[in-house]
């Protein structure tokens, strides 16, 4: 504080005192005066170094000082200078200064007012300390310590100090709250802490982690305490932390606490939750796996060890194998899922097959996801397993419930539009063969030969129809054998034309060719019959003066053989329903003749040979349908004739007739044998030969009956049914080709089963010939005679 009446020598503040000098620049002090009246201030060489100015002698004014003052600063500092000349006291001031540089600079002044022996007064002294470095440091301390009680209150953390020697003891707010006491509350005694905040389970813990501290006098302790609030709240977990270090001999000991409760219930209720989804796993046999990427640990609970039938081991199997475990049609698949799911960061699906030790199989389901780290690497796999063998089995199940009653829907379709198909034709057999009963008086010949005619038409049109079923259903099943080969598409399609020919000319309609210079690989008499049923199409479908075009265009690996003509065309919903067998869409109502299931046999045979169709329609404007087949890579082959069972040459045909002419009227010279269990077959057969004169004939009812009449007959022919209440007709044939007696009997099976492999293989066992029934008369004759020709 300044005195305002101590007298002092003239020269006590005299500048150019070289020991005051010299002791005011090593403390840093400037020295300065003013005599009153005067018009400048005297100062040393630390003043003007403080204010940023160059030393002057001469002093500097009071109007400069001012000037160079905060302007708040120099009003205070003018009035304090009045008030000190008036004799008030006057205490210590930091002014804040400018440098010429624009820097502000905090100077801390004191000053005295001088009077000479009279009282008057003469002069003001005093010094000044540039401060401001000490000042920002204040700050910055002050400023830090203010941060830190605010990170402090945002952390809820409480802070304690105590010194054990001296007792002081210091705890913050927080610290207050969280023991249950007001914020005006003293500090308890640190000594007497435990005893009334501490839980009694956990005090003697508490007590001896911090008497080691002591003990050492440095370090640190990490205590988990359950504390009890003064104002009765519930309990309250506290994480405590206390550091210990001794300065000039004496401990000190600071601490903080934090409030972990909602930590714990949280973690309880994890365990908890983690118990339960345990229990819950393991109701479910739900398998649970982690992995460790890094160090590439793995972890199994036991009912993944289940799940697979082994027992489980302290570690589990490695990636090999685990993998050959699985099923290997489920492995490419399996490895694939996992591939995408990495690629994509998202979490795998999977269900595959495993081998049990018993060798069954079962089927699993997966889960898996990928856990990362902040740069994207793959640090961990978590996964689930759980079994899904009842559940696939039940869906296989309903699918095959399904399967069935769509096969059952579309058999009763089926079954309706054949019976349908098959009534039409029935009716004119039965209707025509009643009145030619209702007629048999009747001497009109012409008329009853016109019926009969109508018969046998019906009954052309229900062998068609049969046939064509038996095709498709050969088709299908599989059960038709194709053979593949190259096939030149010119050759087959010149060969096709003819057939059609006649009925293209009653139609009226013109069948023309373009490009069909290409191969295909196909069964050509197949291909033939899919093509001649799409001529057949664009030709009783067409418009008087129409046309039909075949051409053939590569596409790809594939060649299109396309048939278009101009007829009716199809709207979308006839597009539809176009390969559905006996769906004439419509059709079966305009007169044309047709079974309704030519189409569908042409989509099966042509898929069967590995190709597809195409369709494309518009009504009133004609369709396009192309028989889409792979390339052929090699040159094609000739075609190979495509020959009907029992069909001969038109000069054989007229040679046979002629044959069986002259053999009417002959004596009998051939013995022919018929196996049949089927009367009227015997009897139609019976009529049949009884034309000819020169063949004598018996008949069998069962296999065994037949072998034993052939070896007492010695027949130059036997007519074998295929199907015999006792044996098969190839076990017949087989058991005459063994016998010497009777192995060079000609054999030629007579069967209503027209299935192409049947026939095949029976011409391969040994038949000269396979007739189905009903039977084409004037053919079988032909070939009966031809037979018995040769055998003579």
């Amino acid at each position: 504080m300044s005195d305002n009446s101590a007298p002092l020598p003239p020269d006590a503040f005299d500048p150019s005192a070289a020991q005051l000098q010299l002791a005011a620049s090593l403390a840093g002090i400037g020295l300065w005066r003013e005599d009153i009246g005067a018009p400048t201030l005297v100062a040393n060489a630390q003043v003007w170094a403080m204010m940023g100015r160059p030393y002057r002698a001469a002093g500097i004014t009071m109007a400069e000082v001012l000037e160079a003052l905060h302007p708040d600063d120099a009003a205070e500092l003018a009035a304090e200078r009045q008030r000190l000349l008036a004799g008030e006291p006057v205490g210590d001031r930091i002014l804040r200064m400018r440098h010429p540089d624009g820097s502000w600079h905090r100077m801390l002044v004191r000053r005295v007012l001088l009077s000479d022996p009279a009282g008057r007064p003469r002069t003001v002294a005093g010094v000044v300390m540039d401060v401001s470095e000490r000042m920002e440091l204040a700050e910055h301390e002050l400023e830090i310590g203010r941060h830190l009680e605010l990170a402090a209150d945002a952390a809820g953390l409480a802070i304690w100090t105590w010194s054990p020697g001296s007792g002081d003891a210091h705890w913050n707010d927080r610290m207050l709250q969280l023991h249950g006491l007001p914020a005006t509350a003293a500090v308890p005694d640190f000594k007497g802490y435990f005893d009334r905040f501490v839980h009694p389970d956990d005090r003697e813990a508490a007590r001896e982690g911090m008497r080691l501290l002591m003990s050492r006098g440095r370090g640190m302790t990490d205590l988990d305490l359950r504390v009890m609030p003064a104002d009765g709240a519930p309990l309250r977990r506290l994480a405590s932390r206390t550091t210990a270090q001794t300065r000039h001999g004496s401990l000190q000991l600071h601490g903080i606490m934090m409030d972990v409760t909602g930590q714990h219930e949280v973690q309880e209720q994890l365990r908890r939750a983690d118990e339960r989804a345990a229990l819950v796993a393991r109701g479910a046999g739900i398998g649970t796996w982690d992995l460790d990427e890094t160090t590439g640990e793995t972890w199994w609970n036991e009912q993944m060890w289940r799940l697979r039938g082994l027992e489980p081991a302290a570690t589990p199997p490695d990636a090999d194998a685990r993998m050959s475990l699985v099923h290997p049609a489920d492995r490419e698949a399996l490895e694939r899922e996992y591939r995408q799911a990495e690629a994509e960061r998202r979490s795998s699906h999977a269900e595959f097959r495993i081998r049990l030790p018993d060798g069954r199989w079962r089927w699993l389901a997966s889960r898996a996801s990928a856990l990362h780290d902040t740069t994207g690497r793959i640090t961990r796999r978590i996964g689930i397993n759980w079994d899904i063998t009842d559940i696939r089995n039940a869906e296989a199940a309903r699918q095959d419930r399904l399967l069935a009653l769509r096969e059952s829907q579309a058999k009763s379709r089926f079954l309706a539009r054949m019976s349908h198909e098959l009534r039409t034709p029935l009716n004119a057999v039965l209707g025509f063969t009643q009145l030619m009963l209702d007629d048999a008086a009747s001497g009109d010949v012409d008329r009853r030969r016109e019926r009969l005619g109508h018969v046998q038409q019906a009954g052309q049109h229900l062998l068609s129809l049969i046939n064509d079923v038996l095709n498709l259903s050969s088709l299908e099943s599989g059960d038709l054998l194709l053979e593949t080969v190259p096939v030149a598409l010119q050759p087959l399609v010149a060969s096709a034309l003819p057939l059609v020919a006649d009925d293209a000319a009653r139609q009226g309609v013109a069948v023309t060719t373009g490009e069909l210079g290409l191969s295909v690989r196909a069964d050509p008499r197949r291909l033939k019959q899919a093509l001649l049923n799409l001529l057949s199409n664009a030709i009783k479908y067409n418009r008087r003066g129409g046309t039909v075009q075949v051409e053939a265009v590569a596409r790809g690996a594939h060649v299109a053989l396309c048939v278009t003509d101009t007829g009716r065309g199809m709207t979308r919903q006839q597009q539809s329903g176009l390969f559905e067998p006996f769906n004439r869409l419509g059709a079966e109502h305009s007169g044309i003749e047709g079974t309704g299931i030519g189409l569908a046999i042409v989509k099966a045979t042509v898929e069967r040979m590995g190709g597809s169709v195409a369709v494309s329609s518009e009504a009133g404007q004609g369709s396009r349908f192309e028989l889409r087949l792979p390339t052929a890579d090699e040159p094609a082959a000739a075609e190979a004739p495509v020959v009907a069972i029992g069909a001969t040459a038109a000069a054989e045909a007229a040679e046979a007739a002629e044959a069986a002419k002259t053999a009417a009227q002959a004596a009998p010279s051939h013995r022919v044998l018929y196996i049949e269990d089927n009367a009227v077959n015997v009897l139609i057969v019976r009529e049949l030969l009884a034309r000819r004169t020169d063949i004598a004939f018996e008949s069998a009812e069962s296999g065994l009956d037949g072998i034993a009449r052939a070896r007492a007959w010695q027949p130059d022919l036997v007519l074998l049914d295929m199907q015999l209440p006792d044996i098969g007709g190839d076990e017949v044939l087989r058991r005459l080709r063994a016998d010497p007696a009777t192995a060079g009997i000609c054999c030629m099976a007579l069967s209503a089963n027209a299935v192409p492999e049947d026939v095949e293989r029976a011409l391969a066992s040994g038949f000269a010939a396979y007739w189905t029934k009903p039977l084409d008369f004037d053919a079988f004759m032909q070939a009966l005679g031809r037979q018995l020709a040769s055998r003579r």
